[in-house]
């Protein structure tokens, strides 16, 4: 082949690359409207249905670390991405509160149900929260007439001989703690009959609970509930942590009220029949995302610690997740629906050592069905979803 020949073929190939190139670049600019009109002309069986219209923005609680600046790395069974993951998922909508004449006395009925007096209120009987404090434990009881919220809280200071320590087993443990929930109408939802529970053995050090790893010193039995629709689990704000959860002594106690130091119930109705479902963030962009540190860590269990202990910001140098699913999220803050998220959890390290569980949140709708940030009433900080889509 002599030089004119080889000059002309190559002046072809890049005529053809040229023209090549323009007509990707062309398809790029016009992809959208193609694909818009491709459905149009043959629209998807499995089409959104998102008869909610935009939703609030999700807030979540961020559990602090020491750095900010750590790596997040996948780390599954087979290194990759969850396959088959939803391209849609159900909203649904939480059943308002309920005016009742009832509520002020059916607290009073709570309240002496967990031991406490009439005499020991410490609140009139005109607003929304009626609160105790006993006299014997110096426990003191919060339960909201209207929203049925509860929460009891009982100081160990000076305690310690009265819990004795006694073997309890979980399934035990789960038994006592519905019987006293149920008993206060606190049970009633079967998302909750038909979900699951987490219990952790307590004993008393200093003034404060921790973790009980010998059965000889277990003086509590702490029984965190968990719900799920349609298989799908609903968490809060701290996976870790049920939104109703019962810390029960071992060892029967005379006084009632001692029996169950500790008691959180935040129990929002939901409507289990919903027509409404939303596109879904697709998983390589929602990684993507958490990658680049726009997920919201909720959890970081230090290694040997659990939910009785209060730790202090760790350091976490590595986030290996070895996890991916999708779940419900619920605060104790009424919400109007219930979104889906996306949950990544796994391991950290400190340098090469172990150092705990992980667990970040990250919001699962496409970003257009979410209302902006400027159209919510501002709160103090919150970390909130993005209000344009993920593309």
């Amino acid at each position: 082949m002599n030089l004119v020949k080889a000059s002309v073929i190559g002046k072809r190939l890049t005529v053809i690359l040229a023209i090549l190139l323009v007509l990707y670049i062309l398809f790029l600019i016009t992809k959208p409207a193609v694909i818009s009109a491709f459905y149009y002309v043959f629209p998807p069986k499995d089409l959104p249905n998102p008869i909610f219209g935009m939703l609030d923005p999700l807030e979540f609680v961020e559990k602090p670390v020491a750095n900010n600046n750590f790596s997040i790395e996948l780390n599954t069974s087979n290194g990759r991405l969850p396959a088959g993951m939803p391209t849609r998922m159900k909203v649904y909508e939480f059943a308002p509160d309920y005016f009742s004449y009832e509520a002020g006395r059916a607290a009073q009925d709570n309240a002496q149900k967990l031991g406490f007096t009439d005499d020991e209120l410490i609140t009139d009987l005109k607003g929304d929260l009626y609160s105790w404090r006993s006299k014997i434990s110096g426990g003191t009881l919060n339960i909201n007439k209207n929203t049925k919220s509860l929460e009891l809280k009982t100081p160990l200071v000076g305690k310690n001989i009265m819990y004795k320590a006694q073997t309890i087993s979980s399934g035990s443990a789960a038994q006592g703690a519905i019987s006293i929930l149920t008993q206060i109408n606190r049970f009633s939802d079967p998302l909750y009959s038909k979900g699951t529970n987490t219990v952790t053995f307590g004993k008393i050090q200093g003034n404060n609970l921790t973790m009980a790893t010998n059965n000889t010193e277990i003086q509590f039995a702490r029984v965190d509930f968990f719900r799920q629709i349609e298989t799908v689990p609903i968490l809060g704000p701290n996976p870790k942590i049920g939104l109703i959860n019962v810390t029960l002594s071992a060892a029967k106690i005379q006084n009632t009220e001692m029996n169950y130091p500790f008691m959180t119930a935040d129990v929002h109705e939901i409507i289990p029949n919903t027509e409404a479902t939303y596109p879904i963030i697709p998983i390589d962009e929602a990684w993507a995302a958490v990658v680049s540190g726009k997920g919201v860590v909720v959890n970081v269990t230090p290694k040997g610690s659990s939910v009785f202990d209060s730790t202090t910001a760790p350091r976490v140098d590595r986030a290996l997740i070895e996890n991916i699913y999708m779940a419900y999220y619920e605060t104790p803050e009424k919400q109007q629906y219930l979104q889906p998220i996306y949950v990544f959890d796994g391991k950290y390290n400190i340098g090469n050592a172990p150092g705990g569980e992980i667990t970040i949140y990250y919001p699962a709708i496409q970003g257009q069905y979410i209302k902006p940030l400027e159209a919510i009433p501002t709160t103090p900080t919150p970390i909130t979803q993005p209000s344009s889509p993920v593309q």
